[in-house]
Formats: C-alpha cells, structure tokens, sequence
C-alpha cells in the first residue's frame, strides 16, 4: 500500500512499480550471485550444542571449520537457554569488524537490577523509538 502511495505521489502507474520491483531485486540477487562465486563464503549447518560447538571448533575435532576464525557469528537468543558460549576465541583477530551477535528475550525479567526490569518506562520508551524507526 506504501508502495503504491508513492507511485501515486510521483505519477507512477501500478504496473511500472511492479517492474521497477523486479528489476531491483533482480539487481540483489545478481549481486549477491557475484559475491558468492567471487569471495569464500562457506556456509555449514550443524545440530550440534552450542557450548560443544564452540568448544570442538576451539580444539580443532570438526575438521570442518580448520581455520576456527570467524568474521560473524549470529547466535540468535541461544543466550537465553545455554548461556554466553566462549566464541570470542573464535572471531577473526584480523578483521576489526569481526563481531557476535546475540539477543536476550528474557534478560530484563531474570536480572534483579536490569534497567528494563527496575524501569519499566525504558522499555516503552524504546518501544516507541522503533515504531517512529519503522514506519
């Protein structure tokens, strides 16, 4: 609906918003196929805990990851559940940029001190800051 507002806004008809669509995501995945043929990305799915993870890459037991450095690591909110694993080992020295990413569903209502948890208006004020973001 956005969309067509501003299709509306500029003259744009509809059906040409649908092409200029197409083409840009066209353009991203053409992109995105360039840089998978072009850069090393290595791309490994595993079942494995996140604590043995960490660790058997660490001591070199999953041949897999040989080099054990990482320039990011998304672990969602496995936080949560099994704690902070040791994955700063992991993260490539080399690349300054390198970082872990993780998120906590549950850290303001486990931790007695947390500001979300002795505050609840921060948690507001935040919420509305990202509805202003996204809309």
């Amino acid at each position: 609906m956005k969309v067509l507002a501003i299709g509306a806004k500029y003259g744009i008809d509809p059906a040409d918003i649908t092409g200029f669509f197409f083409v840009h995501v066209k353009r991203e995945l053409m992109e995105f196929a360039c840089r998978m043929r072009n850069f090393r990305i290595d791309i490994h799915l595993t079942q494995f805990d996140l604590r043995v993870l960490a660790k058997g890459i660490s001591i070199g037991a999953i041949p897999a990851f040989g080099d054990a450095c990482f320039d990011d690591v998304e672990a969602s909110n496995l936080i949560d559940t099994v704690g902070i694993p040791n994955w700063g080992l992991l993260s490539n020295r080399r690349n300054e940029h390198a970082s872990i990413l993780m998120y906590s569903r549950a850290w303001h209502t486990t931790l007695p001190n947390a500001t979300a948890y002795a505050n609840p208006r921060a948690v507001r004020m935040l919420v509305e800051r990202c509805k202003a973001v996204c809309t």
